[in-house]
């Protein structure tokens, strides 16, 4: 995931509670970040969020833990 959000020109952080958070990365070509939440899902098991800025073509994602 860390990988992903360099790779959007964002900055990755350890969030609260165990998440990953990825601050002011470039949104796919669909206006989204398509790769990293079927990483999160699909592959960490994880839930995610996501705020894009369709203006700006930026955006913040989350994956986070899912409780028991």
């Amino acid at each position: 995931m860390r990988a992903l959000c360099l790779a959007g020109g964002g900055t990755f952080h350890l969030a609260r509670f165990g998440g990953w958070r990825c601050q002011d990365a470039t949104l796919d070509g669909m206006g989204t970040f398509w790769a990293e939440r079927t990483v999160c899902e699909q592959v960490a098991h994880r839930s995610f969020a996501v705020a894009p800025d369709p203006t700006s073509g930026r955006g913040t994602w989350l994956c986070l833990p899912v409780g028991d």
